[in-house]
């Protein structure tokens, strides 16, 4: 799974700047708020 990398990083930033809450910006460009357990289960660990 190298293409990871790119979420990995995502991820890092979002960890470092929001501890519980997640700002996703999905297809639609629609902001979701979600619980940062649930970020690690959409972006996986």
């Amino acid at each position: 799974m190298s293409g990871q990398k790119f979420d990995f990083n995502i991820n890092h930033i979002v960890l470092n700047g929001i501890a519980d809450l997640v700002r996703v910006i999905d297809k639609d460009n629609n902001v979701i708020f979600v619980n940062s357990a649930m970020k690690e289960f959409f972006w996986g660990r």
